[in-house]
């Protein structure tokens, strides 16, 4: 006959077990929305330094009316330059 001695190690050891696989579930779900939130923020940032320079143009310009697409392209093209240049060099 076998007698299994109770040391209550089985049962911390399912215990620990049992907490660490929500808490890493939860984890890679933080980190996750995370990651989505600074991409989100990126291209927000990104939009907002394209609409300020694409209304810097549009004075510079006199204001006018209907050119809105022209100065979001330029400023595209600009922003992309200077990330560009700030690569190369």
């Amino acid at each position: 006959m076998v007698v299994k001695q109770d040391t209550g190690l089985e049962d911390a050891t399912d215990d620990a077990r049992a907490e660490d696989t929500p808490r890493s579930e939860r984890q890679r779900q933080e980190l996750a929305e995370n990651a989505i939130s600074q991409s989100f923020g990126h291209v927000k940032a990104e939009r907002d330094r394209i609409r300020h320079l694409a209304y810097h143009f549009w004075e510079e310009e006199g204001r006018p009316h209907d050119r809105h697409n022209e100065h979001w392209l330029r400023a595209e093209q600009e922003l992309a330059k200077q990330t560009k240049q700030s690569f190369d060099a």
